[in-house]
């Protein structure tokens, strides 16, 4: 069940893993533990650029990957924006209680090579992850700005981390956190391109040669 798409492990060391391969989605699920699984065909990211179009799946660009990070530029006619994603694991040296933290970073990276503004929203279907494991994809949660403002998202839950029920193997809970800065919006879509559990999109509005990173950070609870 290995990856014919290449793929780096996101995650800290011993925490179980996912990775943002090379064809612009999640190829590959370790995190229930003792499953391995594969995946092809689910793009992690989709760009819409403005309320009357479709979200496209971002699946074409050049790959790369050099452990801890690996990447995505992205190749899309929808927007004359460029548009690249790095994704890494925090690995530190001497330290490895937070180097094994459940715990991955995304890097969405805009830039506007234009001399008008433009404005695009990103989004990360949430069951591209409730998907992996066995959740209720309905309990997604609105997280409102935490940490004075620097931080808000999203956290879906399962099981017996939403009504006490008896826990089973596969449930736990993951979140997705931005960073809020100028000409960023945070949003939670109830519904997504005809997805169960809705998505976390990220508008962002980009003058004139303009560049913006913003990053996305994504962690997870299964108390196997």
């Amino acid at each position: 069940d290995d990856p014919y798409f290449p793929s780096m492990p996101l995650f800290g060391f011993g925490a179980g893993a996912i990775g943002l391969g090379s064809d612009g989605g999640i190829t590959r699920n370790h995190i229930d533990a003792g499953l391995h699984q594969y995946h092809t065909g689910q793009s992690l990211f989709y760009l819409q650029t403005d309320a009357a179009s479709a979200p496209e799946p971002l699946t074409q660009g050049e790959f790369w990957m050099l452990y801890p990070k690996s990447g995505y530029r992205f190749e899309t006619n929808a927007t004359p924006v460029q548009l690249a994603v790095t994704q890494f694991s925090p690995v530190l040296p001497n330290n490895y209680r937070e180097t094994s933290l459940p715990v991955g970073i995304f890097q969405v990276h805009a830039a506007n090579p234009t001399n008008t503004p433009q404005h695009l929203t990103i989004s990360i279907p949430l069951d591209r992850f409730t998907a992996l494991v066995r959740w209720d994809a309905s309990t997604v949660q609105r997280v409102p700005p935490q940490q004075g403002g620097r931080t808000e998202g999203v956290v879906v839950k399962g099981g017996s981390m939403v009504d006490g029920t008896p826990w089973e193997e596969g449930w736990g809970e993951m979140a997705l956190a931005v960073a809020p800065q100028p000409g960023v919006t945070v949003n939670v879509e109830n519904q997504f391109a005809n997805g169960p559990a809705g998505a976390l999109s990220v508008t962002l509005i980009l003058a004139p040669n303009q560049t913006l990173t913003v990053p996305i950070s994504l962690a997870m609870d299964f108390p196997d």
